[in-house]
């Protein structure tokens, strides 16, 4: 009796059924990613910002959100704590009048979804009252 093809059908629906079922009860690999900000990177601006938003993925704990806004000589120019969105996934802090400059912003949070720290940066910059740019963009 010739049991090839059932015997094989068999064993790949037991093994396709048990890698079906460790996939489910594998943790999910999420991370807030940036979606986008205010200003936005590498955005000029002709005036000064009052503040400085991003916006990521997925829930953020709270408590966990940071943005840390730096002139181009490095000097803090952000003001307050970083405040969060009733979403969770907007983070926000108020800047003071800097002036034109080169900005750096840095953004951290921890996610509410599986707890990743996820971190990132990026740069606009506020031109001169007279329309030149006040340096160039790190690269």
């Amino acid at each position: 009796m010739a049991r090839g093809p059932p015997a094989a059908s068999a064993l790949l629906l037991t093994v396709g059924l048990f890698v079906a079922l460790l996939a489910a009860a594998m943790p999910v690999a999420a991370h807030a990613d940036f979606l986008r900000s205010t200003p936005a990177p590498f955005d000029v601006w002709n005036i000064d910002p009052t503040y400085v938003s991003v916006t990521v993925s997925e829930a953020v704990q709270p408590g966990s959100q940071a943005l840390v806004v730096t002139n181009a000589h490095g000097v803090p120019v952000d003001v307050g704590p970083t405040s969060l969105s009733a979403s969770q996934e907007t983070l926000t802090v108020r800047l003071q009048d800097a002036g034109p400059s080169v900005y750096t912003v840095i953004w951290s949070v921890i996610s509410s979804d599986d707890g990743h720290f996820t971190t990132g940066y990026f740069y606009f910059m506020v031109e001169n009252a007279n329309g030149t740019l006040p340096g160039a963009f790190p690269t």
